[in-house]
């Protein structure tokens, strides 16, 4: 989900999506529409509820944690790379010789990475263990920290910017995203 809305006022002015689940995408734009036809903010959909049976979905819908993200942005507490920016760097490093890749997956997704484009441009720590390796991340780097969807990467955006290490944007939308683009360098 992609949600558009006021820095200064919050008010939630549009929202738009995509998925392999069109009805389910669809349910979340519809709720939202009818927030935002309300003058709603992004705080009111962060705080909307939303139907879900715990074996299908998770406890914290897109549409929360879209407007949670949004409230991040808005306060200044997320920094993140676009899309289109981090697929630029991946054809191009040389775009921004300074960036590097900090995958927070597990080892078994993040080896064909690490081996086909270095070490030194990408990194493989996994989320659960930042905490105890986090002097092994460069400090004269910008770091693009990776997940797959963007959640986890938030949060150790704030561990890393607690740490003194404030040099890092999130990739927004994580790999989900990107695997779904069908993008040439992804392994089959």
């Amino acid at each position: 989900l992609r949600l558009v809305f006021d820095k200064r006022t919050r008010k939630a002015l549009g929202v738009q999506g995509f998925g392999p689940m069109g009805d389910a995408v669809l349910a979340r734009i519809d709720a939202a529409a009818a927030i935002i036809g309300q003058g709603g903010t992004i705080d009111d959909l962060s705080q909307l509820e939303m139907a879900y049976a715990p074996p299908f979905a998770t406890a914290l819908d897109a549409l929360n944690a879209t407007a949670n993200a949004a409230d991040n942005l808005a306060a200044g507490r997320l920094r993140y790379v676009s899309i289109r920016d981090f697929l630029a760097w991946m054809e191009d490093f040389a775009s921004h010789p300074d960036w590097v890749a900090l995958d927070l997956r597990h080892p078994n997704e993040t080896g064909h990475f690490v081996e086909r484009y270095g070490k030194e441009k990408w990194l493989s720590v996994p989320y659960i263990e930042i905490r105890d390796r986090y002097q092994e991340l460069p400090k004269d780097k910008t770091m693009l920290i990776i997940c797959d969807a963007g959640t986890r990467s938030s949060e150790i955006q704030i561990v890393l910017d607690y740490l003194e290490l404030s040099n890092n944007l999130v990739l927004g939308g994580g790999f989900n995203i990107i695997r779904r683009m069908g993008v040439a360098w992804w392994p089959n």
